[in-house]
């Protein structure tokens, strides 16, 4: 494209720098947010930081807990007994003879586990909210003591 009017070309310019920009900033971005998301996955990994707010806080651990008896043994437990019972010997015969083995399964699938993933899935996440909040605020209070101490100790060194 070949243009005389510089005002055209101005216009088409700016478009192009700016669309670069566009893709420059959401690459930062989407960079920023991956190397977030890897240092977050290897301060998981770290068992002492999650015994040390373990001990630290009873509100973890009520959350902690919370998590564990409603998906770890309600939801998953549930799964596990309808799966034993659909596995037995009298299911198969009710499978094989009518519709009501069918039919109760998927009863069971909306009638309870359904709701119950939702309510799962819902109270998980005020659950780990309240742990990612109290976890946030015992580092704060780690890091206000531990730059105190420092503060001590330099001020200690200077007079």
């Amino acid at each position: 494209f070949f243009f005389n009017d510089t005002a055209t070309t101005e216009i088409y310019t700016e478009q192009i720098v700016g669309s670069v920009r566009c893709v420059q900033e959401t690459g930062k971005i989407i960079y920023q947010n991956i190397a977030l998301w890897i240092h977050g996955f290897i301060d998981s990994l770290n068992i002492f930081s999650l015994v040390n707010f373990l001990t630290k806080s009873n509100k973890i651990q009520l959350s902690v807990m919370n998590c564990m008896l409603l998906n770890g043994v309600i939801f998953t437990g549930s799964i596990l007994v309808f799966n034993k019972i659909s596995s037995s010997e009298t299911w198969r015969s009710l499978e094989n003879i009518t519709l009501v083995g069918p039919i109760i399964e998927a009863l069971y699938y909306i009638l309870w586990l359904f709701p119950v993933y939702f309510v799962s899935l819902i109270l998980s996440g005020f659950w780990l909210a309240d742990i990612a909040e109290e976890g946030i605020n015992i580092q704060k209070k780690q890091d206000k003591d531990h730059f105190t101490k420092v503060d001590v100790s330099i001020t200690s060194r200077i007079y």
